[in-house]
């Protein structure tokens, strides 16, 4: 599923609930994020397309990592790159083709709004919905 994450998966403590009031309050606290898109990127094992790094979106990953749940991982923090996952555990092998493959193909520069979060868990190597959030009007504006 092509997703975007605001901070890296972390293993959570506390009860399921308390997270969801967390995640809730620190909705509460942000606005619509305006995304832009940059072009094909990728990680070892995974294909992604970049995102423009805002001020907004670095400040919502920031307000992300309050959240607890430790340890955050070296690409939490300055070294995050905004993107959205679009293959994730390519095999080895597969690697140069996909890439190759996706460099074929033309994204265009695409700007949109997301107005909405989703806490979700790996359930068995598949993200299954938590609990979502709207994000609020007039809280967060580009610097």
């Amino acid at each position: 599923m092509p997703h975007i994450n605001l901070r890296s998966p972390f293993f959570w403590q506390g009860s399921e609930e308390e997270l969801k009031e967390k995640f809730h309050d620190l909705s509460r606290n942000l606005s619509p994020l305006t995304l832009s898109s940059c072009g094909w990127k990728r990680f070892p094992n995974v294909l992604y397309v970049s995102l423009e790094s805002t001020p907004s979106f670095r400040e919502a990953h920031q307000m992300c990592r309050t959240l607890g749940g430790e340890p955050f991982k070296p690409v939490d923090g300055a070294d995050y790159l905004p993107h959205i996952t679009v293959g994730l555990g390519i095999v080895p092998w597969e690697e140069e083709s996909v890439w190759q493959l996706a460099q074929q193909t033309y994204i265009p520069h695409l700007t949109w709004s997301c107005s909405e979060l989703i806490l979700t868990k790996d359930v068995c190597g598949e993200f299954t919905i938590v609990d979502s959030a709207p994000l609020h009007a007039g809280v967060l504006v580009d610097h």
